[in-house]
């Protein structure tokens, strides 16, 4: 007998008024069918602090920075100044990532914190987490429905705005499925769990809404365009300028190192993407 089957003979056999006994809810916790939903892994703050500080041009920027240090000395701090716009950068993007990061942790679909349950021929109320599969459950006006579920006995109208945008209540009678995460607007009514934790509907939608992704202007992304256009050219643009003022104005390394290192520098669009990154805050700022 498949796993389908067995379900549906439970269904069959199994009185409304008694539930399920001690020993099958133990049953259930042990094959893990429990209404427990794992939060999708998402990014550590490490990880967004090394992806906005690791980059390509950041790690060009303080290598030049660094060598003007090392060759040319502390008279050099004044043309290293650029890293004052890097870290800025670095900040702007790292703290919007961290707050978008807190506000879709908090993100919490199912409220309800508790449900009445038939167990052993007796009403319970426990823990919406802490219902099972084939569960029979007992909901009432203005109880949320904490997992998916088929209507057995009564009726209900039920606020699916949640799940679907519609805004007037639904009609459900015997036999009719009951999406988690909807509210009970009128009526009362037996169901019993169909689905629970990862499984059902509103999981789904809870755990494609906590999945982190970088927000992709247009303008950040052509600003990332001609970044990237630009590095063929930057480096050997640097050696060459670099060379010229060794070879041909016959100046000393640490002035060569420095002309190269400040060509580079120059062809680094360092404040446009500042801008941008600023431009972008504002506009959340104003939005919250």
């Amino acid at each position: 007998m498949n796993t389908d089957q067995s379900r549906d003979l439970i269904r069959k056999t199994t009185d409304i008024k008694s539930g399920l006994s001690s020993l099958e809810v133990q049953k259930r916790i042990e094959n893990n069918q429990i209404n427990k939903v794992n939060d999708p892994i998402d990014e550590s703050y490490l990880k967004i602090i090394f992806r906005n500080t690791f980059t390509f041009f950041n790690v060009l920027l303080v290598s030049i920075a660094v060598l003007f240090m090392v060759v040319v000395g502390p008279s050099a701090i004044g043309n290293i100044m650029f890293l004052i716009i890097m870290v800025a950068n670095i900040l702007i993007g790292t703290i919007q990532e961290f707050k978008s990061k807190r506000k879709i942790s908090k993100l919490k679909l199912i409220t309800s914190p508790k449900v009445i349950v038939i167990r052993n021929s007796e009403e319970h109320q426990i823990l919406a987490t802490e219902v099972v599969l084939d569960d029979i459950i007992k909901l009432g006006n203005g109880d949320q429905i904490p997992a998916d579920c088929t209507l057995l006995e009564g009726y209900i109208e039920t606020n699916e705005s949640m799940l679907t945008g519609e805004s007037d209540p639904i009609k459900k009678h015997e036999g009719a499925f009951l999406y988690g995460g909807s509210f009970v607007s009128s009526g009362s009514c037996y169901a019993i769990v169909d689905k629970v934790g990862s499984d059902t509907y509103i999981s789904s939608i809870e755990s494609k809404a906590k999945k982190f992704d970088r927000p992709k202007s247009k303008l950040v992304t052509s600003i990332m365009g001609i970044i990237k256009k630009l590095t063929i050219v930057i480096i050997p643009l640097g050696v060459l300028t670099f060379w010229h003022t060794l070879i041909s104005t016959k100046s000393n390394w640490a002035d060569a190192i420095l002309a190269g290192g400040t060509t580079m520098v120059g062809m680094i669009p360092a404040g446009m993407v500042l801008l941008s990154s600023v431009a972008m805050a504002a506009g959340v700022l104003k939005t919250c």
